[in-house]
């Protein structure tokens, strides 16, 4: 099996499990470390249906595991004598959990635990405690990625997931991390006074990274607000930490040191402004006092448009969203979910909406939906109709199949429609996607789109060896029709073979009676 293919059944196979996956890759190789997307922590996913979406995008990508509560695992690795002395001494052979090789580590997967501090990550004497929290997003690399070297990362005989279930983190190791978590601090370095000795003193290569990276954290989060933003006082804190860099052996180069010092900074004054802000930050002041001075505020300046429908969609204008339109195209779980608006403002306005909104999210929506305008569909854009429209196209002149072989072997064809033998359809949701998108049927399709359309139309989700849609003909075209001033409730069929045609006998259901047939072949 080929490492590409093998990557992808196994992200496959880790989303089962309920893991959030993470596509990784760089732009020259494809292999490397580094998230696919912008706002990658809410895009991980155990979806199959998102997953294979997402490797249609970027088919050469290594995978990895969101960490934290979100992803419900956290990583404790090491990768040095005395992480490796650390972690024989609190797991020896007894803990049982899923471990795994990369080029100089050893990883142990453990379930993520309440009473863990919200840090993203601490140090346990050479341990590295990867915890995904403190609002930050968090992965690392799962077998079997390609390291950039070439070398792939190996789960160790008996101890895959696929063999042993990852454990809960034992109260022992728990206590250890928790107690040594000065919560004053937020980086969470948690390190005793001679590790920090060790560090001040010089670290050789193995941990000289994440040395330089905590004494630097502990530094900054020493410093008041007015000290963070003041140049001459954080110019200070770096030529410190250059010297102690000087002190490795080797020390790291100039522009690692550089790298690592401006990770810490932002990190540490974006933490501060999450804390700190309490009220929106408005970008569009001078539509805001507009809006003011009219007598009619817009919430945090957004306008939004509901467009009734089954399913309903929402406009979301803002003066923020440069777009030809000046609005996002939203659907219901998305308008409910800043961070899902959030990720749409990237993809469809190239506008990054700050993070502060979240905090009042839920009351600027409230405000938004009272205000909004409603109007009706169009037939000729309403979306949920057209991919309706598309699935009844796509299964003319499909020979019928069984809802067994639906099962066994999933949707057949490209364009991911199948009739089944009673009248009905089986829908692929990610072929049917690529189909629409690759006809340019409609603009910026997604999965959850689609997903929601067949919910319009009376769809189950179904599974076999990969998930599908049993969708009710009569569905179908009740959606497609819904705008076209037809009473159409439904439809029921009978079907013959006929030479090289299908012959098809349909009966038009009109509240609740038959009121016409009509035969018609379909090639």
């Amino acid at each position: 099996m080929n490492k590409k293919r093998e990557i992808m059944e196994a992200a496959f196979a880790y989303a089962d499990m309920g893991l959030a996956v993470v596509l990784l890759g760089d732009s020259g190789t494809g292999r490397g470390k580094i998230p696919r997307f912008k706002s990658w922590g809410t895009r991980a996913t155990n979806d199959e249906e998102i997953l294979a979406e997402q490797f249609e995008q970027f088919p050469n990508s290594n995978i990895g595991v969101l960490l934290g509560p979100a992803g419900g695992v956290i990583d404790l690795e090491f990768d040095d004598d005395e992480g490796k002395k650390t972690a024989h001494e609190l797991f020896g052979d007894a803990t049982i959990t899923p471990t795994y090789k990369s080029k100089r580590s050893i990883h142990r997967l453990f379930k993520w635990h309440p009473a863990l501090p919200n840090i993203q990550k601490t140090y346990l004497r050479g341990l590295e405690c990867r915890l995904g929290g403190g609002n930050a997003q968090t992965q690392s690399v799962l077998p079997p990625s390609v390291h950039e070297n070439g070398e792939q990362y190996r789960w160790l005989p008996g101890l895959s997931p696929f063999e042993v279930e990852i454990a809960e983190i034992p109260e022992h190791v728990l206590h250890e991390i928790t107690s040594g978590i000065d919560p004053t601090i937020a980086s969470g370095t948690g390190k005793s006074p001679e590790e920090w000795r060790k560090i001040e003193e010089g670290l050789a290569e193995g941990g000289r990274n994440n040395g330089l990276a905590s004494i630097v954290g502990r530094w900054l989060t020493r410093l008041t607000d007015d000290e963070l933003d003041d140049a001459d006082t954080v110019g200070r804190v770096y030529f410190a930490a250059v010297g102690v860099n000087q002190r490795n052996n080797p020390p790291l180069g100039e522009d690692e040191v550089q790298r690592t010092f401006a990770s810490i900074l932002k990190r540490e004054r974006q933490r501060r402004i999450e804390r700190a802000t309490s009220t929106a930050i408005r970008s569009d002041t001078e539509s805001e006092v507009a809006a003011i001075a009219s007598g009619a505020p817009e919430p945090a300046g957004f306008r939004l448009v509901i467009i009734k429908g089954e399913p309903a969609v929402f406009w979301l204008y803002s003066s923020r969203f440069q777009n030809q339109e000046g609005r996002l195209v939203l659907s219901s779980a998305q308008i409910h979910s800043f961070s899902a608006v959030r990720t749409q403002g990237i993809e469809q306005a190239q506008v990054m909406l700050p993070k502060q909104l979240a905090k009042k999210w839920d009351s600027i929506l409230e405000s938004l939906l009272l205000s909004a305008e409603t109007r009706e569909p169009d037939p000729e854009t309403h979306r949920p109709s057209i991919i309706a429209a598309t699935i009844l196209e796509n299964a003319a002149g499909q020979s019928p199949v069984t809802e067994a072989d639906a099962r066994q072997y999933g949707v057949e064809g490209y364009h991911g429609v199948a009739t089944l033998e009673d009248g009905n359809l089986a829908v692929s949701t990610t072929k049917l996607l690529a189909y629409i998108r690759g006809e340019g049927v409609l603009d910026k399709c997604n999965v959850a789109e689609v997903v929601a359309a067949l919910r319009s139309m009376r769809g189950e989700e179904r599974r076999g060896r990969r998930r599908w849609w049993y969708v009710p003909r009569e569905g179908a075209h009740r959606l497609e029709t819904m705008n076209s001033g037809q009473e159409m409730l439904g439809s029921e069929c009978i079907q013959a073979r006929s030479g090289d045609a299908q012959t098809m006998r349909r009966f038009d259901v009109v509240d609740g009676e038959v009121a016409e047939a009509s035969n018609f072949d379909v090639f």
